[in-house]
C-alpha cells in the first residue's frame, strides 16, 4: 500500500511539473548583454519573428511586443520595421504604449494585419 502511494505521488508530481513547464507566460534569461525575455505559448513554443498582442499580466488589456527570430523581445529600440519599443518592451507612439482590450480583440479577430509603410524610397513591413 505504501509503495502505491509513493508511485501515485511520483506520477501526480510529474504531471504537475509538466503542466507548469508548458503554461503560457513570460520567461526570462540572463545573458552577457543583460536580461532577455520571451513569451512561451501553452504548447511550449514561443512568440517569434514579428509582432504579437499579449495580455501577459491578464488585466484585460494587451500590449504589442516585437520578437526576433529566436523569440527574444526587442527592448528600448527601433524594430527592423521602424517602430519604437520602450524599456518595458512594448510598442509606443509619442511615448504612449499602444494597447488593445479584449473587446477590440474580439472585433478584430486574433490575426495580425500585415501592412506596408513607405517612407521616401524605403518600404517597411509590419503586422498590426
Amino acid at each position: 500500500m505504501r509503495k502505491w502511494r509513493l508511485a501515485w505521488s511520483v506520477v501526480l508530481g510529474s504531471l504537475l511539473i509538466s503542466q507548469a513547464a508548458f503554461g503560457a507566460g513570460w520567461r526570462q534569461e540572463d545573458s552577457t548583454s543583460g536580461q532577455r525575455w520571451r513569451y512561451e505559448n501553452e504548447d511550449g513554443g514561443c512568440a517569434a519573428s514579428g509582432w504579437y498582442w499579449l495580455d501577459g499580466n491578464r488585466d484585460g488589456t494587451a500590449e504589442c511586443y516585437y520578437f526576433d527570430q529566436e523569440g527574444w523581445m526587442a527592448s528600448d529600440t527601433v524594430t527592423p520595421d521602424g517602430y519604437r519599443v520602450n524599456a518595458d518592451r512594448a510598442w509606443v507612439e509619442n511615448n504612449t504604449v499602444m494597447t488593445r482590450t479584449e473587446e477590440q480583440k474580439d472585433k478584430k479577430g486574433d490575426a495580425m494585419l500585415p501592412i506596408t509603410i513607405q517612407v521616401g524610397s524605403q518600404e517597411f513591413e509590419a503586422a498590426l
